[in-house]
């Protein structure tokens, strides 16, 4: 996460500051000694570290009790080794909310796996003990290093090998639909023209592309969901929206990638079909005749480039965990999600033979007033902007 120092507040010399399963001597690196010819007081007030996964051989296993149990012994050498004037843990017990938790590891009783002991714990986990240990001067606890776990699941790399091998079998199969591929890729208007007037492939094998595009949409959003799983931003902005389903679904799907991938892939696969209906409809206020073959073949070839995603997919769960490159990596899947919409729209106004400007114009309207409604809606009903906001400016300062 990232730290900046604090902006001053007139009047106020006491700050607080949460750390959230953070390495400790990458806080006192990056912010803690920016502070040490500063006046005011500064405490941390809120270290959260889960440990979800239990006991395992190690710390070197993330969100266990070993991995939590080195967490807070290096809050403690923080807290010694600046000007800190001390600490405070987010919680004693673990307890249950109203909501499903994501950042403290989903489960469908609203467990939040944050505590150094459970509700029923009599002091036999590592943490408690170490953090007694400390406190009171008494026999040193030793925290064991272990061996990290895979974290990755292999279902990753399978469906991407799988989708990737099933594209290449299908462009190979047969010399027509390779070269439509290539031109439907490098040459889109000319590829639509051909839709338009008929003269193009079968609707079998824009059906065979569609089943597997939306393989390769569906995994993709699920490895972003798989590793936004336990991210505090992320869990905040759920909850913002104030619904109790809502939260499980997401939660559910975030934490069970199997299942998430086959219903993104039944939803893909329906957004293909409600569009090509939809802009079907749209066609009966234009003069040309449209088929609807000639619409659903542009809703599914425009998004060709989603094929170029897979191999991608291979790595793209072990790149997000570098954080390095994240916030590109983000951007870049917006453009490229928002390039594949630009194809979709210029195939649909070359089937019309419309002016370009008008589906442009009529496309995004529709678009920002349906969203314009569901934000309204969800900011009267719960306040979700308020909520969102204030988890951006709580994040930024972590």
């Amino acid at each position: 996460m990232r730290y900046q120092k604090a902006k001053k507040i007139p009047g106020l010399d006491l700050y607080g500051y949460e750390i959230y399963a953070e390495e400790p001597p990458l806080f006192i690196n990056k912010f803690a000694n920016s502070t040490l010819n500063d006046s005011s007081i500064y405490f941390i007030s809120e270290a959260t570290y889960p440990n979800y996964k239990g006991a395992t051989n190690g710390y070197l296993n993330d969100y266990s009790f070993e991995g939590q149990a080195k967490f807070f012994d290096g809050i403690m050498d923080v807290t010694n080794e600046s000007n800190l004037k001390g600490f405070v843990l987010n919680t004693m017990f673990e307890f249950y909310g109203d909501y499903t938790p994501f950042f403290a590891g989903f489960n469908t009783e609203n467990n939040y796996a944050i505590g150094i002991l459970s509700q029923d714990d009599e002091g036999s986990r590592l943490s408690y003990n170490l953090v007694k240990s400390r406190l009171t001067s008494g026999v040193k606890t030793s925290v064991p290093i272990g061996s990290s776990e895979e974290d990755a699941p292999l279902f990753f790399i399978i469906a991407a090998l799988l989708i990737s091998i099933i594209i290449a079998l299908l462009i190979n199969s047969k010399r027509k639909f390779r070269e439509d591929s290539t031109r439907a890729l490098l040459r889109p208007y000319n590829f639509y023209s051909d839709l338009r007037d008929q003269r193009i492939l079968a609707s079998f094998h824009s059906t065979i592309l569609m089943l597997l595009l939306a393989g390769s949409n569906a995994l993709m959003f699920t490895i972003l969901l798989y590793y936004l799983k336990n991210n505090i931003l992320f869990e905040k902005i759920i909850l913002a929206f104030g619904s109790y389903k809502f939260s499980s679904i997401v939660g559910h799907f975030a934490w069970n990638p199997q299942q998430a991938f086959i219903y993104l892939y039944v939803v893909t696969i329906g957004l293909f079909l409600l569009i090509s209906v939809i802009f079907h409809m749209a066609s009966f206020f234009v003069k040309t005749k449209v088929h609807y073959s000639s619409v659903y073949s542009v809703a599914i070839w425009a998004f060709l480039p989603l094929a170029l995603l897979v191999p991608f997919e291979t790595i793209l769960y072990k790149i997000l965990q570098l954080q390095s490159y994240n916030n590109i990596i983000y951007l870049i899947i917006i453009l490229f999600m928002l390039w594949n919409l630009q194809r979709f729209l210029k195939g649909i106004f070359v089937i019309f033979d419309v002016r370009p400007f008008y589906v442009y114009f009529f496309s995004i309207t529709i678009f920002a007033g349906i969203t314009t409604v569901v934000l309204f809606y969800f900011q009267f009903s719960a306040n979700a902007f308020d909520y969102i906001s204030l988890a951006i400016k709580q994040f930024s300062l972590l």
